[in-house]
């Protein structure tokens, strides 16, 4: 942890006033982890002289922190101050992932595992939702990911990736939903038999963490990285018809939708500067957005 004397002093002055921790980690795949240097109240400070992923960001807040990121060798009595007079008043933010049992290290996917993962998931993505279940999806799985059932994190990855190659749509401007949520339930009870309660709940982390680039992806090409031009969204009451359906819908599998970081997602600059080629609402979307 970086040394920080103000903040030490800051520390101290506050401590019997708030609740404390240091050098906290939450797990939330057997491959992701944030750490935070403390967490006071409901605020969590992060000290970096680099930036920091904009997933881990999104994964604080989604833990219910204020994040709140420092470059320790600009730090200075000024903003200790001003935390002095915000910190106690910060409400809890909505809780939308859930940590898992502290890993001793990341589970890491073998490189030639990657490729197979995409392969085996095109082929296991043919399964209709009847037809799922562990024999029948490790049956597949396994000729090209021999020992997958024993590999957490692959398995989380295979069961995403099945999901993008496995969308069907209701028209041209809408994807079904329901039919995709049906189907992760079902993957879930399967990672549940392999992986115990930590198993389900990796699962709806990554996608709840995800779910912004999801629809976004969905508004720029149409569908997934794996599967786009599944359908066309021109206007904005299309958009919103695909918000709202998948969030009413995937909200069954624990997976949550913010609003706010789905408007971040597709309102930074280089992804509204592709859009607006194509969508002549995305400034007022952009200006104005609510679900």
């Amino acid at each position: 942890m970086p040394q920080s004397p103000l903040f030490e002093n800051f520390i101290e002055e506050i401590k019997d006033k708030l609740n404390v921790q240091a050098g906290k980690t939450f797990w939330l795949s057997t491959s992701f982890y944030v750490k935070v240097d403390y967490i006071i109240g409901n605020a969590a400070f992060c000290f970096s002289v680099h930036k920091i992923n904009e997933l881990k960001k999104r994964a604080v807040k989604y833990l219910g922190y204020h994040c709140f990121l420092l470059d320790p060798t600009q730090l200075n009595q000024s903003y200790v101050e001003r935390m002095k007079g915000v910190i106690g008043y910060l409400e809890p933010r909505t809780v939308k992932i859930k940590p898992i049992k502290e890993r001793e290290s990341p589970e890491k996917i073998p490189l030639y595992f990657e490729d197979r993962i995409k392969l085996a998931a095109a082929k296991t993505a043919k399964l209709q939702n009847y037809e799922i279940n562990a024999n029948n999806l490790l049956q597949i799985a396994e000729s090209d990911l021999p020992g997958i059932e024993k590999m957490h994190s692959a398995m989380d990855k295979l069961v995403l990736t099945d999901l993008g190659y496995s969308l069907v749509k209701v028209n041209d401007h809408l994807l079904n939903f329901h039919n995709a949520s049906e189907r992760l339930l079902k993957m879930m009870r399967i990672m549940e038999d392999l992986f115990g309660e930590d198993g389900p709940t990796t699962v709806s982390n990554m996608f709840t963490l995800t779910a912004p680039n999801f629809l976004k992806n969905l508004l720029m090409i149409g569908g997934p990285k794996v599967n786009p031009g599944l359908i066309e969204i021109k206007t904005y009451s299309e958009f919103l018809e695909n918000v709202q359906t998948f969030a009413d819908e995937m909200q069954n599998c624990r997976v949550y939708l913010d609003i706010e970081e789905l408007k971040n997602e597709i309102c930074n600059f280089k992804n509204k500067i592709i859009l607006e080629k194509k969508l002549d609402w995305i400034n007022a979307f952009c200006l104005n957005f609510t679900a």
